[in-house]
């Protein structure tokens, strides 16, 4: 689902920062 991704995304860019 693209959620899944989209909320992937933003944990790794959280992860990130």
């Amino acid at each position: 689902m693209i959620l899944t991704w989209f909320y992937f995304h933003y944990e790794s860019r959280n992860l990130v920062m």
